[in-house]
C-alpha cells in the first residue's frame, strides 16, 4: 500500500468542495430565505438536460451520424 500525495490532494479538494456546496446552500435557505424547491427544480433540469445531450451522442455515436457527431466533438474540442 502507498501513499500518493497528488490524488489525496485532489480527493481532499473534493471534500473540501462538497462542504463549501452544502455551506452555501445553508446560506441560501436560511439567511437569504430562498426558495429550496426552485433549487431542486432547476438542479433537475439541468441534469436532464445533460442526460439528453449525453442520449443525443451516444445515439449519433452508435447510428453514424457525422453532422451531429462532428458537431459535438467541435463543441467539445480544447485548443
Amino acid at each position: 500500500m502507498a501513499f500518493h500525495p497528488l490524488p489525496a490532494l485532489w480527493s481532499l479538494l473534493g471534500i473540501g468542495g462538497a462542504l463549501a456546496c452544502l455551506a452555501s446552500l445553508e446560506i441560501a435557505v436560511t439567511i437569504k430565505h430562498l426558495d429550496w424547491r426552485q433549487m431542486i427544480r432547476i438542479i433537475l433540469i439541468a441534469y436532464w438536460f445533460a442526460f439528453v445531450v449525453g442520449v443525443v451522442q451516444f445515439l449519433s455515436i452508435k447510428m453514424d451520424i457525422t453532422f451531429v457527431r462532428d458537431w459535438f466533438s467541435h463543441l467539445m474540442s480544447r485548443e
